[in-house]
């Protein structure tokens, strides 16, 4: 299944890299994007269905959500066979 990123969730996951670039040593950033990367194939399966996020204004868009480090939400649609980021949110904002 092909993984794409909208454009707002392109660019907030390369301004995540570049924070943790920031709060650790040169290269985190691009590791850190690499195990999101890794993290979001994982849940790229064909044929799997996940519920709507518990979000209600995710939800309302009919997004559905996974959690990477317990910190951040994802909010995806599957739609044929693409896995469509949306959406990368601190998991402390949607509280």
């Amino acid at each position: 299944m092909k993984v794409v990123f909208e454009a707002e969730a392109e660019q907030q996951l390369y301004d995540l890299g570049e924070m943790v670039d920031d709060l650790n040593i040169t290269g985190a950033g691009a590791r850190w994007i690499n195990r999101f990367l890794d993290f979001i194939e994982d849940y790229a399966q064909p044929k799997v269905t996940y519920a709507l996020c518990h979000n209600a204004d995710l939800a309302a868009r009919q997004y559905s959500c996974i959690t990477f480090r317990d910190k951040w939400v994802i909010a995806f649609k599957i739609t044929g066979n693409e896995f469509r980021v949306y959406e990368i949110i601190h998991g402390a904002v949607l509280q």
